[in-house]
Formats: structure tokens, C-alpha cells, sequence
């Protein structure tokens, strides 16, 4: 049963206290504005305010009467009359919204909240080699500023004419995307997913960024038990999707010291069409990759240091104790460790049925920390932001740039300096094509040829992929099924219901004919665990003995037409690689007589195997150093498979399982 709190601020259970929930995305569209055009600026400007003021303070969210489940929420368009800002008036609506988010930090931290956020403290606990990662960033913001700016102006002159039959007046809304990648620790296991700091990020940073005119998303699409490579890295498309500004790195856990995933991670991020900007979690990765910035990219290390501030709560009297902020209350105990272990998560008001939470262990940390992690986050990016609305007042900026490399062109709300800006990026990307490619990936240089290597590192590789969160998934392309409505609710959660899938545990009856394979996932992720616990799940693609050859084209119709770049499908090369799924989760069932990806290759029956475009697949490559899932397939003559005319780029693969009673799963399939 749904239904609203009215006009008061909703809130989630979160910890002790409670919170405002995460805000599902709202869209600010320009009403006809003949009228307001005539108003005074004064009036105009009033207007804005008090429209931004209510929005942020009073329609956060529409949520039902359980804990954290959300519905989508969108604001009316006869709500937002903005024109193209000035800079006075925007940064008036910044500071309006960030002055909000302030005063609830203060509510989260208290007398500490200025030696923990402070802008000298942050900018210590998130670091660059260089200003030029932080000016890369001012950069982007800037960007969005100007498009969202751009945008309302041309919904303003659209309102005013009558729309010429078969012309879209629509324009694309300007998203600013944080993704965030990594294993279960950065997924928030053990938490509610609304407690994960990619939640904590996004609750925090709709509103601000909502006062320029731009919809912020932290989607969290870390799954549980990956790697950062090489199947995560690769698949970066199809995970987050074309739009990516930001994407980080949180894979210490699994990755460990294998820094060859990293450095293919962050070069993937650099063949993203969106360009993103590297956050990493690992202090030690500044050692190794000062290379990034001067090939063009932008890269930040997020090492968290201003816990020793917190006073340790078992020293405490009962009364000194209540009197601490929640965000700092039992975050240490330095002689009664139980103390704070007791008030580590908090998810029993939620999911009471403690049997159906998965992940409070000791190599996850709880709600607290996920809570630190996500202000210090949206922290940092509010002071970024400062400083690029600051060097947009032109009046206030010199700009030094060599006049014999580009036009000087005046820090301004318009055209032309976002188009100087999106030259700027666009000679950043030129710098990153021409630079050198790390050379420590010793699996992918010991046994594959220097082409390869190449195009592991720096060409578009296209995935078809069964893992959830993926975009892909959401969007319907793994299935072609475009036309399921899903709606976005928050930190990556959307309304997406298992499409087109079948339960390991319910058994569909063979195919008799060629088809694809089967699209299955656990039932127990769903009746077993809490609903506002993680989501992600492990699905895979299955192929059984009993059915006959089961056919897949990577990539498929949908994901081609979305993924390529410049038809580049014109130029691809015909690598392919098959990644068997990993089944982490050792309370739930794991699939039975599986059978691995080789041993189906090798299989002495006749009527079993792998082709891709009717060439038999002889051998499989292990690339992955370690879990063993990935394999570049070979053939008799190499590892390019020949093209097929019908086909744009795309690459058939049959399989057919030719040992008794098992069964093949694997997570994805990329081809370069």
C-alpha cells in the first residue's frame, strides 16, 4: 500500500535517527514563458528561488509506508519557469541549496562537522598528482552548468512557437552520472541499499545539482565478488551506459595487488564515450598511474583520514554518549569493541527477519561508514563546484590560455565558451589516443599477440551481459525488449522485474530448435533476502545438454545500435571473449552439474561445441589471472574470427553442451 507524507520532509530509517531518503530523479522543464519574459528580473529571480527553495525542502521524495521503497517522482512542468540565468542568479540557487545540505551535515556530525568537511580537510582526503585533474573537473562542471543553462533557454523559445508537424522540440535532459564500481563492499552488503554511500551521494547532491538545472544520478552498480577486470573493465559500456562523467574504483578487496586490473580499468574509463573522470579508493594508486594525467585524463584518490576526530564512545558517560551526533555515535570504541559492533548496522527496522540478511561480516563495514564516505564524496563536489561557478563570473577571471593553441574565449554562460570547453575535452581525448598503453597486464602480453593487447586496451569493445545492475539490462537490450517502462528510483534501484528470465531451480523444458540461451538468476535473491537490501545478483546465461544448439549474436541488434561508435562495427576485429559467472554467495545454492567453458570446447562428442560465424572453436585463451572465467576463443588459425557479410560487426556463436546432464553458465560475452 502507497502513499505520501504530504508536505512534510518523507525520511528512512537509517540509523538510530532518521534521514531524508534518497530523491528519485525529478525533471525541471520550462513552461510557456511569454508572460514571464515581461516580468521584472527582480520578480523573476524571486520566482526561481522560492520554486527551487520548495523543491529541495518539501518534495524530496513520494515513498510508501515501508522502509526506503521508492516511486518514481516528477515534478510538474508548469513548476520550473526559469530563463537562461545569470551568474548572480545562479549562484544565489547553488548557495540556496547548498546551504540546505549544510545545515543537514551539521545534523549528521556536529561539533565536528568543519574539521571533517572543511574544504582544507577534503581536499587532503581527496587528492590529485596535479591541478590538472582538479581544473578537468571544474571543467566538466562547467560544461553541465552551461548545457543545462543552454538548454532551459531553448525549452523558454520552443514554448513560444507552435511545433512544425514531425519536429521533436524535445530536448535531451542534462544528466551528470557518478558510477560506481566495485564488489560488495562498494554495493553496501550487510546494509540497506539506501544506506550505501552511493545512496548517501546521491541524496545529497540531487538538490544542488537540481538548482543548476541538472539531474545528478550516483548509480551504484557494484555486484558482488567481481574484479575490476578484465569483464567489469570492458563491459564498462553496458554496465553504466553511454553517459558516465565520473566513475570509481572501489575493488581493493577482491583486486588486491593486482594493479594490471586498475590500469586496464582506467583505460577502458578512457574509451568511454563519456570521458569519465577516475575516483579511486586505493591510496596506492597514486605510485602507479601519474601517467593518466598528462595523457589527458582526470584521476582523484579517496584515502579517508579524519576518523581519529571522533571521540571513542565507550569513554563516554551515558549522557556525554546521547549527546553525540548519530554520524559519530559508536563509530569508535577503543576498549569495549562490542559497544560499537552492537551499533554497526541497522537494518532490523527494515528487514526484521534477520535470517534474510546476507553480508554483515566483518570485511563489510556498516552504515556509519557508508555515511562518512558518501558526505565526504558530495562534499568534495560541492567545492568544485564553487570554484567553477566562480571562474564562470567573468568579471572575476583572468583566463591565461596560450593564445597560439586556442582562441581565448571569456569564462561565460554561452555557446561559445561552451564549445571553447567541449575543445578543450575533445584535445584531452586526442592527448589519451596518442599516449602509450600501460604494459603490465602480463596475462593479456604473454599470451596473446600485440594487436590484441591494443585492443584490449584502447578499442570499443561491445558486451552482451547477464549480470544485474547493468544499464544494458535496465534498458532492455540484453533481450531487445525496449518497451518495459522502467522507471528510476534511486543509487541505481530501479522498477526493472526479472524480464525474460527463468529460475536455476525451475526448469524449462529443452528446446527442441535453435534459440538463445536461456537468461536465468537464483530465486533465492528473491525469496530469501530482505527487498531493501542489495541489488545485485549474479545471473548468467545458461546452456543445458538436453536443449539443441542454442544461438546468440554478440552484440545484438539493440546493443549495436546503441554501443557502436562511428560504425565502427566497419573496422572490428573478431576477437571474441566468453566470461563464466561466479557464484560468491555460499548461503545460497549454487548451481549443480556446471561444466566450464573448456571442457565444453574439448568435448569428444560429436554434436557438441562452439562456432562463432560456422568456425569451429578449438581452444580458449585464460586471460584473467586468477578466477579463471575469462577466455579469448581460438580457432585452427588463429584468434580473429572471419566477418559475416549479413552481419554488421556482429559475430553468431552457437554452443551446445555435449556432456551429460551439466550445464554451461557464463556472465557475458564482448567482442572487439
Amino acid at each position: 500500500m502507497q502513499g505520501t507524507f504530504g508536505s512534510e520532509l518523507a525520511a528512512t530509517v537509517v540509523g538510530e535517527e532518521t534521514v531524508s531518503p534518497t530523491s528519485s530523479p525529478r525533471t525541471l522543464t520550462s513552461s510557456t514563458a511569454a508572460k514571464g519574459q515581461s516580468k521584472s528580473r527582480l520578480k523573476r529571480f524571486q520566482a526561481v528561488v522560492w520554486c527551487i527553495t520548495t523543491l529541495t525542502l518539501t518534495s524530496i521524495l513520494v515513498l510508501d509506508c515501508k522502509y526506503g521503497n521508492t516511486t518514481s517522482f516528477r515534478v510538474d512542468s508548469s513548476v520550473d519557469q526559469r530563463h537562461h540565468a545569470s551568474y548572480e542568479e545562479l549562484k544565489a540557487l547553488f548557495s540556496q541549496a547548498r546551504n540546505n545540505y549544510e545545515h543537514k551535515l551539521q545534523e549528521e556530525y556536529g561539533n565536528y562537522t568543519a574539521s571533517v568537511f572543511q574544504r582544507s580537510a577534503l581536499f587532503k582526503q581527496i587528492t590529485s598528482n596535479s591541478n590538472l585533474s582538479v581544473d578537468r573537473l571544474k571543467r566538466r562542471l562547467q560544461i553541465k552548468v552551461i548545457q543545462a543553462q543552454l538548454k532551459l533557454q531553448s525549452d523558454i523559445i520552443q514554448g513560444t512557437r507552435t511545433s512544425i508537424e514531425g519536429e521533436d522540440l524535445t530536448a535531451t535532459p542534462v544528466n551528470f552520472v557518478f558510477g560506481i564500481g566495485g564488489p560488495s563492499t562498494a554495493a553496501g552488503h550487510g546494509n540497506l541499499h539506501s544506506q550505501s554511500y552511493g545512496a548517501v551521494l546521491e541524496t545529497s547532491l540531487q538538490p544542488i545539482f537540481e538548482a543548476l538545472g541538472i539531474h545528478f544520478y550516483a548509480k551504484n552498480y557494484a555486484r558482488s565478488g567481481v574484479d575490476s577486470g578484465p569483464q567489469f573493465a570492458m563491459c564498462m559500456h553496458a554496465i553504466f551506459g553511454n553517459e558516465l562523467d565520473i566513475v570509481s574504483w572501489d575493488f581493493a578487496i577482491t583486486d588486491g595487488r593486482r594493479y594490471s586490473d586498475y590500469e586496464l580499468y582506467a583505460q577502458r574509463a578512457g574509451m568511454h564515450p563519456g570521458k569519465p573522470i577516475l575516483f579511486s579508493f586505493n591510496p596506492k594508486h597514486k605510485n602507479i598511474d601519474h601517467y593518466l594525467e598528462p595523457a589527458g585524463m582526470a584521476r582523484f584518490i579517496i584515502a579517508p583520514n579524519v576518523t581519529s576526530k571522533f571521540p571513542h564512545s565507550d569513554h563516554l558517560e551515558e549522557l556525554e554518549l546521547l549527546a553525540l551526533p548519530r554520524g559519530v555515535r559508536y563509530f569508535h570504541c577503543k576498549n569495549d569493541k562490542e559497544m560499537c559492533l552492537d551499533h554497526k548496522w541497522n537494518t532490523s527496522a527494515a528487514c526484521p527477519h534477520q535470517h534474510k540478511v546476507m553480508g554483515q561480516v566483518g570485511w563489510h563495514v556498516g552504515w556509519k561508514d557508508h555515511l562518512l564516505k558518501g558526505h565526504l564524496l558530495a562534499a568534495f563536489l560541492i567545492e568544485s563546484i564553487v570554484d567553477a561557478l566562480d571562474e564562470l563570473d567573468n568579471s572575476a577571471t583572468d583566463i591565461s590560455t596560450d593564445p597560439g593553441e586556442v582562441p581565448l574565449v571569456s569564462p561565460s554562460i554561452s555557446k561559445g565558451y561552451l564549445d571553447f570547453l567541449l575543445s578543450l575535452e575533445a584535445t584531452d581525448h586526442e592527448t589519451f589516443l596518442a599516449s602509450p598503453i600501460p604494459q603490465n597486464f602480463i596475462a593479456l602480453k604473454e599470451k596473446l599477440d600485440p594487436k590484441a593487447y591494443q585492443l584490449f586496451h584502447r578499442s570499443n569493445a561491445l558486451c552482451h551481459m547477464a549480470d544485474l545492475p547493468t544499464q544494458a539490462r535496465f534498458d532492455g537490450l540484453v533481450t531487445e525488449n525496449m518497451d518495459m517502462n522502467i522507471t528510476y528510483l534511486h543509487a541505481g534501484k530501479t522498477t526493472y522485474n526479472e524480464e525474460g528470465a527463468y529460475a536455476r531451480n525451475a526448469i524449462p523444458e529443452p528446446s527442441v530448435e535453435e534459440s538463445l540461451p536461456w537468461l536465468t538468476y537464483n530465486p533465492q535473491y528473491r525469496d530469501f533476502l530482505c527487498e531493501f537490501l542489495r541489488i545485485d545478483s549474479n545471473d548468467a546465461f545458461m546452456i543445458r545438454h538436453e536443449d539443441q544448439w542454442m544461438t546468440m549474436v554478440v552484440p545484438n541488434n539493440a546493443e549495436n545500435e546503441v554501443f557502436s561508435i562511428n560504425k565502427d562495427w566497419k573496422t572490428r576485429a573478431g576477437l571474441i571473449v566468453i566470461c563464466g559467472q561466479y557464484f560468491p554467495d555460499f548461503r545460497l545454492e549454487e548451481p549443480i552439474n556446471t561444466i566450464n567453458l573448456v571442457d565444453v570446447i574439448n568435448t569428444t562428442e560429436s554434436d557438441g561445441g562452439i562456432k562463432v560465424n560456422g568456425v569451429t572453436v578449438t581452444g580458449a585463451i585464460d586471460i584473467d589471472d586468477g578466477k579463471h572465467l575469462c577466455h579469448v576463443l581460438q580457432h585452427q588459425n588463429g584468434i580473429y574470427f572471419p566477418t559475416a557479410k549479413h552481419l554488421k560487426g556482429q559475430y553468431e556463436i552457437k554452443i551446445r553442451v555435449g556432456v551429460k546432464k551439466t550445464r554451461l553458465y557464463f556472465s557475458a560475452a564482448f567482442v572487439l
